[in-house]
């Protein structure tokens, strides 16, 4: 009789669709994964054939391939796949019956690109540091840049609780700029612009790796195709 192979529950889970390995790391960690019956720790290993649930719940395992899709969230729409307030989040966006999660995060008020997906092993690739998937990001300041703001911004940022790079600044009007990095630190460019005394109007990603936002409207989706998964690893 062959035995199933044991695989570290994180990646078990997440090659399912139940969120980034980053993002269940957190939850065994916070006590909130129980493998029969017992708190999950970080390191376990499983089968699948354990009692396994999140939040008291049992998971159900379906059979299903990995899907992306592109959505172009406009503001005021959360990057969660529910919210304790009612709002509305980049799920509702999306007519589909599969588990999706966002990969990442754009703050309520940053519009653009941003994708859902139910494969957990891509939410790594794409998110994790290591990995130096550049964005692009549009943003539109109340008065220019200064050749020192410029400067500042490009030089690198250290405020009180993170450090900052931006890999590029391109100029795209009187006061507008195109920004692209390679990390996600929560509220990077709004804390970098509020670093350098900046006053930020607007923030729209545009461009994940090699994928581009094109022309999907505000609020529409579409299912990304093969060659377009390629570009996100460029």
């Amino acid at each position: 009789m062959q035995t199933k192979d044991l695989v570290r529950l994180q990646k078990y889970l997440a090659q399912r669709g139940f969120g980034s390995r980053r993002k269940l790391e957190i939850m065994i960690a916070g006590g909130n994964i129980t493998v029969n019956g017992v708190k999950a720790h970080l390191g376990i290993k499983v089968t699948g054939d354990e009692d396994i649930r999140i939040n008291g719940k049992t998971i159900e395992i379906k059979d299903v391939s990995p899907v992306v899709y592109a959505v172009n969230k406009p503001a005021g729409v959360v990057s969660t796949v529910s919210d304790e307030h009612k709002r509305k989040t980049v799920c509702d966006l999306v007519s589909s019956d599969l588990r999706l999660f966002p990969v990442g995060r754009l703050d309520i008020d940053t519009s653009g690109l941003i994708l859902l997906t139910n494969d957990g092993d891509l939410a790594q690739r794409l998110t994790h540091p290591k990995y130096e998937v550049e964005k692009e990001y549009i943003l539109t300041l109340a008065e220019p840049l200064s050749p020192q703001q410029i400067d500042q911004i490009t030089s690198g940022i250290d405020d009180d609780r993170d450090s900052f790079h931006v890999d590029k600044v391109e100029i795209t009007g009187k006061t507008s700029y195109n920004l692209v990095l390679h990390e996600g630190k929560k509220r990077e460019i709004r804390r970098i612009m509020a670093y350098v005394g900046a006053d930020l109007i607007s923030l729209k990603r545009i461009r994940i790796g090699s994928l581009q936002l094109g022309t999907l409207k505000e609020g529409e989706y579409k299912e990304l195709s093969q060659s377009e998964l390629n570009l996100l690893s460029r």
